[in-house]
């Protein structure tokens, strides 16, 4: 028996092939005289994979809801490439440190506290000393950054405690006190309180009262309606073949209003078509006397009619 030829352990480590290919090592069809090698052979599925016998998917042609937009999801060995209407993707989010923001390093001045704002998408969390101030105008709330503490801190960031060396900070902290209690007069508001009872707004506008406040009057104003809160909808066509309605109701295919809803099907009640009256208000004629004339009034499915009753 004639034995392989003495190879080399062949390997795949230094071969790099160009996309969609993937190094395998190719058995040679005679051994006594090749050895195997490593080869860019185009990926292929496992066996197991499911068969997509759908044509290429594209968004051509598709009509996706208000606010929504078309996408094709790419084929893997265990989905078959598809198309579906998202809602837009959300702004990224700003980076904030990993360090947990506390009170525990912050003094604030006499009558404020030490608080740390929420972190959102748009703005990291800080620590602030929130002040109540009041004025005759009723409570003004002033923000003011800190200074960490060993820190020196400066007019640009921060505003120091009672006896700090902050001398700028705490001259700008005492004007903003000396600001707050000047007593201003405020404006006189005549007018009786607004209403929405008698302001028009356009369609999908809505009509709010502003509160009064030192500087400014009351005001019945138009506010812009609300953008709605898309949904995702599927692709699928909706008919009315496979719908059986009770009687007196007929399947319909509802279009949505707008991102909110989706197209959906509905039973609705049928709507009847009325009998065609063209004759002019009828009367009982003098062949009635002495009896009472009555007058049946017309209904969907009848026509008004005189009739004698005695």
């Amino acid at each position: 028996k004639q034995e392989c030829r003495l190879c080399k352990v062949p390997s795949c480590d230094t071969i790099t092939c160009s996309p969609g290919t993937k190094c395998e090592i190719v058995e040679p069809e005679n051994c006594f005289e090749n050895c195997p090698s490593p080869q860019c052979l185009p990926e292929t599925c496992e066996e197991d994979c499911i068969a997509c016998t759908k044509e290429m998917v594209s968004c051509d042609g598709v009509r996706c809801g208000f606010g929504l937009t078309c996408e094709v999801s790419p084929q893997t060995c265990d989905k078959c490439a598809s198309i579906s209407c998202v809602p837009p993707k959300s702004e990224p989010c700003v980076a904030c440190p990993e360090m947990l923001q506390t009170c525990a390093a912050t003094t604030c001045l006499e009558g404020s506290e030490c608080k740390v704002t929420e972190q959102s998408c748009h703005e990291c969390s800080r620590v602030e000393c929130i002040s109540q101030l009041g004025g005759p105008c009723g409570q003004f709330t002033v923000t003011s950054p800190v200074c960490a503490e060993g820190l020196s801190c400066n007019l640009d960031t921060a505003i120091p405690d009672v006896g700090g060396t902050c001398i700028e900070g705490k001259i700008f902290y005492i004007e903003i006190l000396n600001n707050m209690n000047i007593k201003e007069e405020c404006i006189q508001c005549t007018q009786d309180v607004p209403s929405c009872a008698a302001r028009l707004c356009e369609h999908g506008s809505t009509c709010e009262v502003t509160k009064q406040t030192c500087h400014k009057c009351a005001e019945a104003t138009c506010l812009p309606a609300k953008e709605p809160e898309c949904v995702a909808c599927t692709l699928m066509m909706h008919t009315c073949e496979e719908v059986n309605c009770e009687k007196g109701y007929e399947c319909k295919v509802v279009q949505p209003k707008d991102c909110s809803e989706c197209e959906e099907v509905k039973c609705v009640p049928v709507e009847k078509e009325c009998v065609f009256c063209n004759q002019a208000i009828p009367s009982c004629g003098e062949d009635c006397s002495p009896q009472n004339c009555e007058i049946i009034q017309q209904t969907c499915d009848s026509c008004s009619t005189a009739v004698c009753r005695a």
